[in-house]
């Protein structure tokens, strides 16, 4: 396979190039799996080619694999990625890419056939040892060597570089160099308290189900500043509010008597590093399993515009209690 994509965190898989995925034992030869059943992963604008096995294999919300192996199938991805366990999908396709792998290797790795053991009968080889006074339990001999044919590297550019603009590596760019945007932060909190308890500021009592993708007023939610109990999560990476950008952490916060672990229904917090409440996060996470009705959480809520998420809103938190 090309991707496997893990079970936490978010995989964006964008304008590349799955090609030549090899079955092995009627095994794997797709181009991605999910069998973990990720559904905050990305497949959007990516060249399926010659993937034995098929495009996609997933674990859905039943906790069966399957895979995506029909054109028909693919389309219906692109439609819709969400009974796919995706958040976003669409203009993926089965064309070649136009490249041109090295005519030798080629021919060498495509006439490669894999050994098959036979069959060993343990009570005829037995007593063949014992006829010839061996011991029945033979010594361990040295291991198998495995070799693989190295790829000539002057043929890897420019022929393993798709000829169709956007997709794969791209020989002539455009190049981007990340940095944090230091005024993000500035804007979203220009006083300097975020990550801290603010003490004139009201925050409204709410339940953890106020936040349904359905509740009432859901989507005009901007900057409310709220109370409510939820369990604490693992780490996450939604960073779908604006307010919080490379300065925070984002974490999943579960209904409270829920484990955050076995629920897809989560509410994402931020939290601003090295802050007062990070620290106090921290410290609480650690005995997390004394509070199995939640923790007090306070902060700033916005919805932060997923609709195919069961609970949409994102909360910069000021203050965290386990009281």
């Amino acid at each position: 396979m090309s991707v496997f994509v893990g079970r936490q965190g978010k995989t964006i898989l964008e304008n590349n190039v799955f090609m030549c995925n090899q079955t092995e034992g009627d095994e794997a030869g797709f181009g991605v799996s999910n069998t973990m059943g990720n559904d905050e992963t990305v497949l959007k604008n990516n060249i399926f080619y010659l993937c034995q096995g098929g495009y996609y294999k997933y674990m859905d919300l039943n906790k069966q694999n399957l895979i995506v192996f029909k054109p028909a199938e693919l389309a219906d991805l692109n439609k819709n990625g969400e009974p796919y366990m995706l958040s976003a999908s669409g203009g993926n396709s089965d064309e070649n890419p136009q490249m041109s792998p090295d005519k030798d290797f080629f021919e060498k790795f495509s006439n490669f056939v894999a050994s098959k053991p036979g069959k060993l009968n343990m009570d005829a080889m037995n007593e063949w040892r014992r006829s010839v006074g061996l011991n029945l339990q033979a010594e361990p001999g040295s291991a198998r060597k495995n070799y693989g044919m190295a790829y000539p590297l002057a043929a890897v550019c420019p022929n393993l570089i798709a000829k169709l603009p956007g997709r794969g590596a791209q020989l002539e760019g455009p190049f981007a160099t990340y940095a944090p945007d230091a005024g993000a932060t500035a804007a979203a909190d220009p006083a300097g308290t975020a990550g801290a308890p603010k003490a004139n500021v009201e925050y409204a009592e709410v339940t953890y189900d106020a936040f349904k993708k359905a509740a009432p007023g859901i989507k005009d939610l901007v900057n409310k500043p709220v109370r409510f109990k939820g369990g604490m999560g693992a780490r996450s990476t939604e960073f779908h509010l604006k307010q919080a950008a490379a300065d925070y952490d984002c974490y999943k916060v579960a209904r409270p008597g829920e484990r955050p672990d076995a629920t897809r229904d989560y509410v994402f917090v931020y939290i601003l590093k090295g802050s007062e409440v990070a620290r106090n996060w921290d410290k609480i996470y650690r005995k997390k399993d004394k509070y199995p009705d939640g923790v007090l959480l306070k902060g700033i809520a916005s919805y932060i515009g997923k609709d195919t998420y069961p609970f949409p809103v994102g909360v910069i938190l000021d203050d965290i209690s386990a009281e």
